[in-house]
């Protein structure tokens, strides 16, 4: 091969990603460093091979690029979810226990009502838990008391509303109503319609909550995990669909918006968004998506064909860039994310913090806060396992604050906030099991 010839691989991508249109097909000399590169070059970026052989449809290149996933999926994906799942199985015998508990309390203890909010599929239901009166077993009546919008996590593709039930059952003690809706998962579903869920939940909740007791005034809406990035997408979507209305009202003269009449529920019709351990930026992400095996392409199907469209921080990057002066108008926002989290990781959260800040007319509404030493799920699994309710707590006083309701109090001791259960020393053995 001439020195010509020795062409490197950054070379070879950087001529397909610049140029107009896809190249049909790589030279003998192109082909042969390709080889050379993955030989010699086995920790490369797979998405940068990938993309290098997508442009090479010959059958040399096509043998080559399956032989490269099966070699990552075998000796790289599979040991570490075979791995992960030991972890995992550790964690949930660990915290057995308070699991048995955890279960009495979703299926017999809680006033628990499943409701319908859209009729689309079976997994458009929500769960209501009213406030109850433990002495009696009967349903205080309650007016105005504020409300709580839980969106859990699950990657996606295993969120379930029951995840959410122990949120519910510290809050519920506390005297706040909580809505836990359940959403549509991958493969059944992509971002894109879990997004339209999140809209229609939000709408069904405003609308009909005042008949359980809550006030449609005092909404706050939390969204943990992949929950938190639906919960934040819809949230960006509607308050950028609504700029771009109220600017071609004034530019044609008009009083009457359209987003008025086709949106069913505003931004400030929420007195706040909690976000916890959110992917808000998904370039951040990639490290966790080759780490499991989810390659660009799985991606791409997961967000409908369109992941820009679904990324929180470029969404507000396109904000950025529609005008010099911040014109978001936002409710205020405050993001949580644990330090050891090592699924999403924490510097996601800070660039878009430090971007939406740059995005909304007050920056005094957005907050980030970080909880030293939490993973990925403590905050909702292990913390109130061993009776530590801090998120809880902090969701608390946020709703104090953004609802007016000086008259809330928190319930120090109460047997659902004050007991643990699952046995400390159990916790702390799932914490070391813990993959997330």
């Amino acid at each position: 091969m001439d020195e010509e010839g020795k062409t490197s691989l950054d070379g070879d991508a950087a001529l397909i990603l610049e140029s107009p249109t896809p190249t049909r097909g790589f030279s003998e000399v192109d082909t042969n460093a390709l080889e050379e590169h993955i030989t010699c070059e086995p920790g490369s970026s797979n998405a940068q091979v990938m993309r290098l052989l997508e442009h090479s449809p010959s059958a040399k290149t096509v043998v080559m690029m399956r032989i490269w996933i099966y070699v990552r999926l075998l000796c790289w994906t599979t040991p570490i979810v075979i791995w992960s799942a030991i972890r995992l199985f550790g964690l949930v015998v660990c915290l057995s226990p308070g699991f048995v508990r955890f279960a009495w309390y979703y299926f017999v203890t809680a006033h628990r009502k499943s409701v319908y909010f859209g009729r689309e599929s079976c997994r458009q239901t929500l769960d209501v838990y009213s406030i109850v009166d433990d002495r009696n077993r009967s349903e205080q009546n309650l007016v105005d008391a504020p409300v709580v919008i839980f969106y859990t996590g699950g990657a996606w593709m295993i969120g379930y509303k029951m995840w959410g039930a122990l949120l519910a059952r510290a809050l519920n003690a506390a005297g706040i109503i909580v809505v836990i809706p359940d959403m549509r998962n991958y493969p059944w579903a992509t971002v894109p319609s879990m997004v339209n869920d999140v809209d229609k939940s939000l709408a069904w909740t405003l609308d009909n909550i005042s008949n359980y007791g809550g006030d449609s005034n005092k909404v706050v809406v939390v969204g943990q995990s992949a929950g938190g990035h639906v919960a934040c997408t819809a949230l960006l979507k509607r308050a950028s669909r609504l700029l771009s209305e109220e600017s071609d009202s004034q530019s044609h003269g008009s009083g009457n918006m359209a987003y008025a009449s086709c949106c069913s529920w505003r931004p400030m019709d929420i007195k706040g968004f909690i976000f916890l351990s959110a992917p808000l930026s998904l370039a951040t992400m990639e490290h966790t998506f080759s780490r499991y095996g989810f390659d660009e392409h799985i991606v791409d199907r997961i967000f409908g064909g369109d992941q820009e469209k679904y990324d929180p921080h470029l969404i507000v990057g396109r904000l950025q860039q529609s005008g010099p002066q911040p014109t978001l108008n936002l409710p205020p926002i405050q993001i949580y994310h644990g330090s050891l989290d090592k699924t999403v990781p924490c510097v996601g959260s800070e660039v878009f913090v430090e971007r939406l800040k740059n995005t909304v007319i007050d920056r005094k509404q957005i907050n980030f806060a970080c909880y030293e030493g939490w993973s990925h799920t403590d905050a909702i699994l292990e913390g109130p396992m061993d009776a530590d309710h801090r998120f809880h707590r902090d969701i608390f006083h946020a709703i104090q604050d953004w609802t007016k309701s000086p008259d809330l109090r928190w319930p120090e001791n109460d047997p659902r906030n004050k007991n643990r259960l699952c046995p400390h020393s159990l916790v702390r053995a799932a914490r070391f099991c813990n993959p997330f």
